[in-house]
């Protein structure tokens, strides 16, 4: 009797075991169904633009640094210990100018023995020309006093050269942007140093450079508005004076130059930043699109389309490009949405939150 009461004790706690399993089994299935529950997927957000016809052309933008159209490194074209020093930063000089001298005794009696031996040959010349005249002379000797003579006169100039190469002249007009530091009295410097830089900012320059697509549309003579970060918002009348014939072999930008008469004074100054726009004509006419919207695998180019929510992608043929919006023909038609952001994460099909931000003429 006992014994059936064990067994039968045993055999009701293993009853409560098995659905303890049971329970324990039951919550941890509902629990991995609930980790694997597809999750909601949510619309990416995306702005688009609509496509509407027009035409290509608008505005070329050039950015660089402001230089005068005449600018130059002075640089001593000899060497020995400075005398005096006559200029310093931001002086105004004029051409000719005094800026830099140095010891020049030896260098002037040099010239003055030049300038002698140079006219006692030509007086030579001159009394052996007189005795040719009356036969008392060979043209041998003739010839030779001749030669006597263009030889003392090129020393005459050389000495001539060596002597002005110990004062150091402006070249041009303009202001001294630039001052070496080694250029002061008693300092020595040697032959080819740099001595200062001069600038003349009555005309301005501003060097910049354009891509492939937008040089093609600059020329010689075109009209431009430049703006200089320090002047402000001000615009001023400029040119384009030139326009590279090829491209730069480092960047593979092509060079422009643009100038204009400074009329800001002491405001504009050599090395500042500034940019250009340049106004072109209207060109190619057709469905436009921007180029934010384009995107190319391998030869074909492509857009994504937004419908109902939904973005469909769309093969375009790009006709011609310019800035920030091209001309396509075939596959998208006036009025579609094209995804102008998160382009590259797109994919067929793909749920889509769209916030139109204006037309394809808008964009920049």
């Amino acid at each position: 009797m006992k014994k059936m009461r064990r067994n039968g004790g045993l055999t009701a706690l293993a009853a409560l075991v098995v659905l303890a399993v049971a329970g324990c089994s039951a919550e941890t299935h509902d629990e991995t169904a609930d980790a694997q529950a597809p999750s909601e997927i949510r619309p990416r957000a995306v702005e688009t633009m609509e496509v509407v016809e027009g035409r290509l052309g608008g505005e070329v933008r050039v950015s660089g640094l402001v230089s005068g159209t005449r600018e130059a490194d002075v640089i001593a074209e000899t060497q020995g210990r400075i005398l005096s020093v006559d200029f310093d930063l931001g002086q105004v000089v004029s051409e000719g100018d005094v800026l830099v001298r140095f010891d020049d005794r030896t260098e002037r009696l040099a010239m003055q023995q030049a300038m002698e031996l140079r006219d006692g040959a030509r007086l030579e010349l001159e009394a052996l020309e007189r005795q040719a005249e009356r036969g008392t002379v060979s043209r041998a000797v003739l010839t030779s006093a001749r030669a006597a003579l263009r030889g003392a006169e090129v020393a005459y100039e050389q000495a001539l050269r060596t002597y002005g190469n110990r004062t150091v002249r402006a070249p041009i007009d303009g202001r001294v942007a630039s001052r070496e530091a080694v250029i002061r009295e008693g300092n020595f410097v040697t032959q080819g140093s740099r001595v200062a830089r001069i600038v003349d900012t009555t005309r301005l320059r501003l060097s910049g450079s354009v891509g492939e697509r937008e040089v093609r549309f600059l020329q010689e003579g075109q009209e431009a508005l430049v703006n200089v970060t320090a002047w402000g918002a001000n615009r001023l009348e400029a040119r384009v004076v030139a326009v590279g014939a090829g491209s730069d072999g480092q960047t593979g930008s092509f060079p422009v130059a643009i100038e204009w008469e400074n009329c800001c004074g002491d405001i504009v100054r050599s090395g500042m930043s500034a940019s250009a726009v340049v106004s072109t004509e209207d060109m190619t006419q057709g469905v436009l699109v921007p180029t934010a919207a384009l995107r190319r695998i391998g030869e074909a180019d492509y857009v994504f389309v937004v419908e109902n929510g939904v973005v469909r992608r769309t093969n375009v043929d790009v006709r011609d490009r310019f800035g920030p919006r091209a001309v396509v023909t075939n596959g998208i038609s006036v009025g579609e949405h094209v995804a102008i952001t998160a382009v590259s994460r797109l994919r067929d099909g793909d749920a889509v939150q769209a916030t139109m931000v204006g037309t394809s003429e808008d964009a920049l």
